[in-house]
């Protein structure tokens, strides 16, 4: 009995020990790290780093490689018997280096992209001289007529711009001259389908619509025109002085497209007066007049007395220019009503859905997109977040025991997220930023201001925000529309959307990044919309984790619902109008199907019609954003990282959506082979 319990017992410890041995290789702290490096012709490898315990042995799989790619490597441990004790996971990555004959191609793509746009330019950059940029001739875009020929030598242009980008070899680039080179394809080839289909120009609104066209544009770009050199204050005064022609000339386009078969609707004719006649009624009194005096009598660049003289100009200049400019082109496009046989825009042309199809797939940068899973896609979308949203606003009801419209703004507005002015909102966003985004390495001062009241009746836009120069890291502006800044709930959304973690922080963010700076100023409103729309998200869960009271909190999950609903219906009824044809009554009953006043009909349509493919970046770059977080979480549970996820997001700037899946796929691949999951690629 006593041996063959000495023998358990020497068992037993030498269990022990092998198990202390296994776990000395198992557990040790090793690590097995992602490295990015940059290929010269060597072999590149990673490998373990750590103490790997005497016996330990390692061996690896796929840790090396010459040429660019990705090489998803894996570190098998194993004890002096040869059992795996332990598996580690890394990716290497080895990119190409820069090609210096692209990158001067980039360097005068982009002087040749700005070159000629005074107004682009000033908005770009702070000094022009830094980028190769030349002053060029200010005065404000005047039509002068489409030939044929013409458009036969801006076809030629882009074929010639496409056969020069086509002598670099796309795959021994870097990574980052990839994003430029994919932008400046895409932006070739759908200039080259655009202009290949006839009468595309005409069949275009351009310079009237009816948000006031070139004339409320005019306002916009005018006011955010920045004055850093004397020359600044003389290009302001020549843009004033120039409108007379100009705004004359958009009656001659109005007179054009009748004739070639595409005439303004009179609801297009009379929207557009209505706005001319607004700015008619300020009269001198114009707010533009007033901002451009305010912001030459602040500017340092001149003296006194040039500044008296500079607003003496400018305010003749609006005067003998501006108003005269105005009410030419009011009166002159009154003779163009009643020619137009049918109310529609592209859906009632010939090539009205080719055209639609181009933009919406240029718009998205989704160039494979098929129409039919489009549409599905969006009707699930509607379907799901149409019982949420109502659902939400059910509890709402209940709560506060709500019976009319009235009510429920009253009860809304009595649950704020943050009552405050914007600019304490905009301190409230930035704590919040911090938990979903990186800092910005520079975090510029933030100016936020309204925009004019005739702009803010007919605006649709609750606020913008501009672009500021690529060289200027320290001042940037939001608009505010004050017609609509009745409910603060909005605001603080708007502000999250345009502002910080939105638009502006996205932006800024870019400027901070290795990219050219062609791929800062060539980007994908998709991308940049999809982004802005997901922060508002963001914002209400953020807003829900602090909120104290079940009524704040109901409150909250509405307004949750609500945004994820947003912009979908307007989305799928652009589809709807411009590539399934549907007219006001069948958005009437599409309407009422799922729960909405079906007399908002028409209004919809109206707004619609001439703003074809321009909601799908709200609606659907949503979607798509949120798919893309939701499926990353399913996953990565525990392991995903919001910060992490969303700087990848933003890594290569407002790129296409085409690129942003292809950047979400391969973070997804590395970060699921280094926890050992498998993630399937698309």
């Amino acid at each position: 009995m006593k041996k063959k319990k000495i023998l358990l017992v020497i068992v037993f410890v030498f269990s022990l020990l092998l198990c202390t041995f296994l776990s000395s290789c198992g557990n040790s702290k090793l690590e097995f790290k992602d490295a990015t490096v940059v290929a010269d012709g060597s072999t590149k490898s990673i490998e373990v780093s750590g103490n790997i315990p005497s016996g330990c042995t390692v061996e690896y799989v796929n840790n090396t490689g010459t040429t660019a790619g990705d090489y998803y490597a894996t570190a098998y441990i194993k004890d002096a018997n040869g059992n795996v004790v332990n598996t580690l996971y890394a990716t290497l990555t080895i990119d190409n280096p820069d090609s210096a004959a692209f990158e001067a191609y980039l360097d005068q793509f982009f002087i040749e992209y700005l070159e000629g746009d005074q107004l682009s330019i000033n908005i770009f950059c702070e000094k022009p001289e830094n980028f190769g940029l030349d002053h060029y001739e200010t005065a404000w875009y005047t039509y002068s007529g489409f030939t044929d020929e013409d458009i036969v030598e801006t076809q030629t242009l882009y074929n010639e711009l496409a056969s020069e980008l086509e002598t670099f070899d796309y795959d021994s680039l870097s990574e980052r001259q990839k994003i430029a080179y994919e932008q400046i394809d895409d932006f070739i080839s759908y200039n080259q389908e655009h202009y290949s289909i006839d009468d595309i120009l005409y069949m275009q609104l351009l310079y009237v619509d009816q948000f006031g066209g070139y004339v409320a544009d005019f306002g916009t770009y005018l006011e955010a025109y920045t004055i850093r050199t004397s020359q600044d204050v003389e290009d302001i005064i020549n843009y004033v002085s120039s409108t007379k022609e100009a705004f004359s000339s958009y009656v001659n386009f109005v007179k054009d497209k009748a004739e070639k078969g595409y005439p303004l609707t009179d609801y297009t004719i009379t929207e557009m007066t209505n706005y001319l006649d607004d700015v008619l009624a300020e009269g001198m009194d114009y707010y533009l007049l007033e901002v451009l005096k305010t912001n030459i009598n602040s500017s340092s660049v001149i003296d006194k007395a040039a500044k008296q003289d500079s607003i003496s100009r400018l305010t003749s200049a609006f005067e003998e220019s501006f108003i005269p400019g105005v009410e030419a082109l009011r009166d002159g496009i009154q003779n163009y009503k009643g020619l137009a046989t049918k109310e529609g825009y592209w859906n009632i042309y010939e090539n009205g859905k080719k055209v639609y199809e181009l933009e919406l797939k240029d718009l998205l940068g989704l160039p494979d997109l098929n129409m039919s899973q489009y549409i599905a896609e969006l009707d699930a979308a509607i379907a799901d977040t149409n019982k949420r949203e109502q659902t939400a606003l059910e509890q709402i009801i209940r709560a506060g025991k709500i019976i009319s419209n009235e009510q429920l703004e009253e009860y809304l507005a009595s649950h704020l997220i943050y009552d405050a002015t914007p600019e304490k909102m905009m301190d409230y966003l930035k704590k919040f930023a911090k938990t979903i985004v990186p800092d910005l390495k520079t975090t510029p001062k933030i100016t936020i201001k309204e925009m004019d009241e005739a702009s803010a009746k007919v605006s649709n836009a609750v606020a913008y925000y501009m672009k500021s120069a690529l060289d200027n890291k320290s001042q940037e502006f939001i608009t505010l529309n004050p017609v609509k800044l009745g409910d603060k709930n909005d605001v603080l959304g708007t502000l999250a959307h345009e502002g910080y973690p939105g638009h502006l922080y996205a932006y800024t963010y870019s400027k901070q990044l290795d990219l050219h700076n062609i791929s800062k100023i060539m980007t994908s409103t998709a991308h940049g919309e999809g982004w802005a729309t997901y922060v508002e998200l963001a914002l209400y869960e953020y807003a829900l984790e602090r909120a104290s009271s079940s009524a704040d909190k109901a409150v909250i999950r509405y307004l949750y619902a609500n945004q994820l609903a947003g912009f979908l219906l307007e989305t799928r009824l652009d589809v709807a109008i411009h590539y399934q044809n549907w007219n006001v009554g069948r958005i009437a009953t599409y309407l009422g199907n799922l729960g909405y006043n079906s007399d908002a009909a028409e209004d919809i349509y109206r707004l619609l019609i001439e703003t074809p493919a321009s909601y799908a970046a709200y609606g659907y770059g949503k979607l798509f954003f949120v798919r893309l977080h939701n499926e990353a979480k399913s996953y990565l549970g525990e392991n995903y990282d919001e910060k992490e996820f969303n700087a990848m997001l933003l890594s290569k700037g407002w790129t296409s959506l085409g690129k942003l899946n292809e950047t979400y796929q391969a973070y997804m691949k590395k970060k699921c082979h280094k926890l050992g999951i498998e993630f399937p690629n698309e």
